[in-house]
């Protein structure tokens, strides 16, 4: 059995080192040449962005000559990318795993997509059979695109969660186009399709959704990725950086214009206008919105137990540190850092990140911390689930029991400020509740 969700954490953070990728050239000289790039992709709506990007003029203007290059999988293009047949290739995130543990390295240059809710992808039955949900799929076929891929992987990871017992289900390989047809002709008892196969099976009639396994197994969980090999990002590290701009380009256009989208899809799918306006689309970020937290403050319990105002304080201290280095990073004035350029990449970094590079508190982490926290209980490093609130010190709120302290992340607000006074004692030498 394939160890799910051990995998999965490891796919959303090589998903994530793209996020945290900046790019620190700027777009190409004039007296640049002209590169030419063969990028492998396979004729889906989530390589959308690139087609619009090279429509737009996003690749010319930093000197980049791209064609897309169609392909049966992900598995071929690896194979191409790594052996240097093409330069950068689009594959989902499993085929890069499994690549990689292979032995063939393949880089992540830039984020390709993510899934979207509704039916972007999902598990289809036969509308008259006895499949209506997850748990009607124990026992039965389910038809992928390929075996062990991201399309059973995701698919046990969300039946997991939904408590089916994944050593019940088969798998059956079947080509997208064909899922329609199989379902119809029950060779399997159920399908699982994408985009715009999905709007295929429906079209088509009798056919239920059953179940949506990306949404189950994390938000804005990332599908795929451009890459390229270790070889060629070593020999032409500006080509890969230039290509990456572009791509974040691209990815953010299309995002902002999904009209432009649909008006690109016939150009490389054989898609009617009319199916190319009704299909659900993914979602094109350049981040993932989660990230790895490198580092945390711990306090001692019986230095709390005695101030309990402690822990409020040290985070308001830490949030006012934080502010004012991010302040001296972007002050062109009297620079305290001997790089020129920092100003430049701190603007940018901040951008990147909503104007926020390093969030504080449990709301703005909240997704982070969840996810490390089940993962931590699922591989048995911890003896039973905790929640994020067991993480973080409470404060003393007499005979109210006790409350989590401030989840504010933007520690230099007046709220926030009237929030962290530490507790004083009265006159009778009791604890005043101050606010943590």
């Amino acid at each position: 059995m394939l160890p799910v969700h051990r995998i999965l954490a490891a796919l959303l953070s090589a998903a994530v080192l793209v996020a945290g990728a900046t790019a620190c050239s700027g777009s190409g000289d004039d007296d640049d040449p002209v590169t030419r790039l063969e990028v492998g992709v396979v004729s889906v709506i989530d390589v959308a962005p690139l087609y619009l990007g090279i429509d737009k003029g996003f690749f010319s203007a930093r000197h980049l000559q791209v064609t897309p290059k169609p392909s049966q999988g992900g598995s071929v293009i690896v194979a191409a990318v790594v052996s240097g047949a093409q330069r950068i290739g689009f594959s989902n995130n499993t085929s890069l795993l499994i690549a990689a543990g292979k032995g063939l390295p393949p880089r992540i240059v830039a984020a390709g997509n993510q899934a979207a809710d509704g039916d972007y992808a999902a598990i289809f039955a036969r509308d008259a059979g006895p499949i209506r949900s997850a748990a009607d799929l124990a026992g039965k076929s389910i038809a992928v695109n390929n075996l062990n891929n991201v399309g059973s992987l995701s698919i046990n990871a969300a039946l997991q969660a939904s408590g089916v017992d994944i050593t019940r289900v088969k798998f059956v390989e079947i080509p997208f186009p064909e899922m329609g047809a199989a379902l119809t002709q029950r060779r399997v008892d159920a399908v699982w399709a994408v985009e715009p196969f999905v709007s295929a099976v429906k079209a088509a009639g009798g056919a239920r959704t059953v179940l949506r396994p990306y949404p189950l197994i994390a938000a804005h969980f990332p599908v795929a990725s451009y890459f390229t090999s270790d070889s060629y990002a070593a020999s032409e590290p500006g080509v890969v950086d230039r290509f990456r701009q572009a791509m974040d380009e691209s990815l953010t256009y299309a995002q902002g214009h999904p009209d432009e989208v649909r008006r690109i899809l016939p150009s490389y799918i054989k898609l009617t206008p009319e199916v190319a306006a009704r299909v659900v689309l993914p979602e094109w970020s350049t981040d993932v919105g989660a990230y790895p937290i490198m580092h945390v403050i711990v306090l001692r319990r019986d230095v709390l137990a005695e101030h309990p105002w402690v822990a409020a304080n040290l985070y308001r201290a830490f949030g006012e540190a934080r502010d004012r280095s991010l302040a001296r990073g972007t002050d062109l004035n009297a620079s305290r850092f001997p790089v020129p350029w920092l100003p430049d990449y701190a603007t940018r970094t901040a951008q990147r990140f909503n104007g926020d590079p390093f969030p504080y508190g449990i709301e703005p982490n909240r997704h982070t911390l969840e996810t490390f926290l089940r993962y931590a209980h699922e591989q048995g490093i911890t003896p039973h689930p905790l929640t994020v609130e067991a993480l973080f010190p409470r404060r003393y709120a007499g005979s109210t029991g006790f409350e989590v302290i401030a989840d504010d992340h933007a520690s230099h607000s007046p709220e926030l400020r009237r929030r962290c006074r530490p507790a004083s004692r009265d006159p009778a030498g009791g604890l005043r509740q101050g606010r943590a």
